[in-house]
């Protein structure tokens, strides 16, 4: 018979359909009125809907939370339990965050997650330290080191007290109230590598006279 296909009974046995007679392209023939399943060639690879690969081609993730996804599986290879919790729990962060903003998120945008993630361990590291309860205090500052290794390094002191000095002259502010224009100036020049709060509270020591 073409296409060498078994003839079938006239009856709908085994569950088939009755339909006409051709080969269909997703696995199935139609012989003698019946629909049946017949084998894939061994070549063939079928990609569920939602799997890895194809995900990655429909949307493809941005680079920043890219490389943390990364960094965690490499991590799970290499069987660094520590490692791989904290990484997820800043992948989960940046996952959070785009589905809250409703789009991927930019690299700067996931910088400023990142930033207030590493924040959080900061603070729960003193914390734990002005407690006593220094195994916690430990792993705070390991997860903080996990996620510095994503973030741009640091301005050094002197370096964000320039720009900071700079700013104030540009923008002709001379009192706390005109801290938004201030800030308005140095945030863009410091591109994520300075905290925010740091930033604000060298602005306000300008702005009251405090240097």
């Amino acid at each position: 018979m073409a296409n060498g296909c078994r003839p079938r009974g006239p009856s709908g046995r085994d569950g088939a359909v009755r339909t006409s007679s051709l080969l269909l392209s997703d696995g199935l023939y139609a012989s003698d009125g019946l629909l049946a399943p017949v084998a894939r060639a061994a070549t063939s690879r079928v990609v569920p809907v939602g799997s890895p690969s194809v995900l990655a081609k429909e949307a493809p993730i941005p680079m920043l939370t890219g490389d943390v996804q990364a960094a965690m599986y490499a991590a799970m290879k290499q069987r660094r339990g520590d490692e791989v919790a904290a990484l997820r729990l800043a992948l989960s962060a940046l996952k959070s965050a785009a589905i809250e903003a409703r789009h991927d998120l930019s690299d700067e945008e996931a910088v400023a997650v990142l930033q207030r993630e590493a924040r959080k361990r900061r603070e729960a590291e003193q914390a734990y330290r002005d407690a006593g309860r220094t195994e916690r205090a430990d792993q705070e500052a390991f997860e903080l080191a996990v996620i510095g290794r994503f973030l741009p390094t640091d301005l050094d002191p002197a370096e964000l007290a320039r720009l900071v000095d700079d700013a104030v002259a540009a923008s002709g502010a001379s009192s706390p109230k005109e801290l938004g224009k201030v800030m308005g100036q140095v945030m863009p020049k410091v591109k994520g590598r300075a905290d925010g709060n740091e930033v604000r509270r060298l602005v306000l020591e300008r702005l009251q006279g405090g240097a």
